[in-house]
């Protein structure tokens, strides 16, 4: 009978939980192997080495040295912190993997919801969006909205922040947030009526003009 390679005796186990034990044996067995060898890289290796192990760890993340950074994010910690090496692999600070972790609305989380609220509402910014009602603020954000679904597993917390849950969404003039009400906004709306009045009426004549000119050059 061949001795276990454990203090307990594994054949004397039910063959059932003799298996659940050699599975964890190996699998601690494979966390202090690669322990090891996480620590010789770190210690010995070259910085280009070093960046080498952590791409094989995280080949679709972008990876730096700890040394790059004065003091490394929380977010951008991998695998390899825990041999307490004075140069490490971490994941770069422009990386989406840790600007997600970075807005995550839950302290170590991986959520996305965090990075996507930013990302909707800082493109309403730079599209300088107005809207004067939640009908029209749904309509004219739904493909910023549904892009950044495609992308990305939401949940109510992205609703909830960008406004589209049951309230519905906000007023907005130049792609901030509008907190008029009553009398001034209905000014407002009047006025936001005519001026779209007036952008169609300037694309009709437009129109028009490149009709008579492209008439003219028959």
């Amino acid at each position: 009978m061949p001795q276990s390679t454990s203090l307990i005796d594994l054949d004397a186990l039910p063959a059932e939980v003799a298996q659940r034990v050699r599975w964890v044996l190996d699998e601690a067995r494979g966390d202090f192997d690669r322990d090891v060898w996480m620590k010789a890289v770190c210690e010995t290796g070259t910085d280009a080495e070093i960046i080498a192990a952590g791409e094989k760890e995280y080949p679709s993340a972008p990876i730096g040295l700890s040394t790059w950074y004065s003091e490394p994010w929380l977010e951008q910690r991998t695998i390899f912190n825990r041999v307490h090496a004075a140069r490490y692999p971490v994941f770069m600070r422009g990386g989406l993997n840790v600007l997600i972790r970075r807005h995550c609305r839950t302290v170590g989380g991986s959520s996305p919801n965090g990075w996507a609220i930013m990302v909707f509402w800082r493109a309403v910014r730079i599209a300088k969006i107005t809207t004067l009602s939640p009908e029209e603020f749904r309509a004219v954000t739904a493909p910023i909205y549904e892009k950044l679904h495609a992308k990305y597993y939401l949940t109510a917390a992205f609703e909830r922040g960008v406004c589209w849950d049951v309230w519905g969404g906000p007023n907005m003039i130049g792609g901030q947030v509008t907190w008029l009400e009553g009398e001034s906004l209905r000014h407002v709306r009047a006025l936001s009526a005519i001026a779209k009045k007036t952008e169609t009426l300037d694309r009709k004549r437009e129109m028009v003009r490149q009709q008579l000119m492209e008439r003219l050059a028959q």
